[in-house]
């Protein structure tokens, strides 16, 4: 929480940093699992498939892809940190 009397400007200036950092992470997250699935599917057009993979809606959705659902303990240090 800010500080009392911080200006409107510099708490907007604040959440937008925030939420930056957060989506930049997140594709962090995004990358690390489109590379898994390359490297999985041994894809020879990685393009293409990262394509098709990018077109997936929903992380678990992607989880699954990668064959997550085989590995329940992943999976589940996966919804502890993500809370889906």
């Amino acid at each position: 929480m800010p500080p009392k009397g911080t200006p409107p400007e510099e708490k907007l200036r604040n959440i937008y940093f925030a939420v930056g950092f957060a989506m930049t992470q997140w594709q962090h997250v995004e990358q690390a699992l489109t590379q898994l699935f390359l490297i999985l599917l041994k894809a020879q057009n990685a393009g293409a498939a990262s394509a098709a993979f990018a077109s997936v809606l929903g992380f678990r959705s992607k989880l699954n892809m990668v064959g997550a659902h085989r590995c329940p303990n992943v999976f589940q240090r996966l919804r502890r940190i993500y809370l889906f």
